[in-house]
């Protein structure tokens, strides 16, 4: 099995949280699998936002589908996000 890769990076307002539960379960509401993962890493500096990254599978589908289901899913949460797409190799 292909290991997982980077598919998405996020940051979100410092006044503004998710949990890792909660946002592995948006993560795979949007995929329509299970077979994701999340991940937080802090800021460099101490008042740097987290960044968040959402790993899937290189064969995870429609990317363009996904990234419009993710961000209804955090719109809905009332989390407003800094989303990037992160090229597959």
């Amino acid at each position: 099995m292909k290991p997982m890769i980077t598919i998405f990076k996020f940051t979100i307002s410092n006044r503004q949280s998710i949990g890792p539960e909660s946002l592995q379960k948006v993560w795979e509401k949007a995929c329509r699998t299970t077979d994701v993962s999340v991940g937080r890493s802090p800021g460099l500096r101490s008042d740097d936002k987290p960044t968040y990254t959402l790993y899937g599978r290189q064969n995870l589908g429609n990317l363009a589908e996904i990234e419009k289901r993710l961000r209804t899913l955090l719109d809905e949460m009332h989390i407003a996000v800094s989303l990037i797409s992160v090229d597959r190799v």
